[in-house]
């Protein structure tokens, strides 16, 4: 199950809901790294670029669970650099339905399904297998495991 979360809260951060969070106002004088923000200013915040930042994500455009183990950051909306559902009481209220709906997906893909090459694939050809943009189409063959009626969706 571990594994699984880190899988499935890898990907709003390579397809979040949205690219850029609910505009905001902000309500007095502030500085924002070195940048004057006068009061009612208009901000969006950038998830799509920010997520996409090599300063903040090594491999930031590469599906790397990996680069949570260990961490603390997770996708509840601490961590400025880690934002796909927004931030304090603005935030996604379909985050919690999103997040179990993609669990359960991936977990359900995992448990029911075997993905295979096709015969004119080897491994070694899959280097950048799963990326943000590929340039071509991605070939797998996705067989059932176990009887369609014993799956519950």
């Amino acid at each position: 199950m571990p594994s699984s979360k880190r899988t499935s809260g890898c990907i709003p951060i390579l397809v979040p809901p949205v690219p850029i969070l609910v505009p905001h106002m902000s309500t007095e004088d502030s500085e924002i790294l070195g940048y004057e923000i006068p009061a009612g200013t208009t901000l969006f915040v950038n998830v799509h670029a920010i997520h996409r930042d090599p300063a903040l994500y090594e491999r930031p455009l590469d599906f790397y669970p990996e680069r949570f183990l260990g961490s603390e950051k997770d996708v509840h909306g601490f961590d400025f650099d880690l934002l796909p559902f927004g931030a304090g009481s603005r935030m996604c209220p379909g985050k919690g339905l999103g997040l179990a709906v993609v669990l359960y997906t991936v977990a359900l893909f995992i448990q029911t399904c075997d993905l295979r090459l096709p015969e004119n694939l080897k491994p070694e050809d899959l280097t950048d297998l799963i990326a943000l943009r590929r340039n071509s189409l991605l070939q797998a063959l996705v067989n059932p495991r176990i009887p369609k009626d014993l799956v519950m969706f």
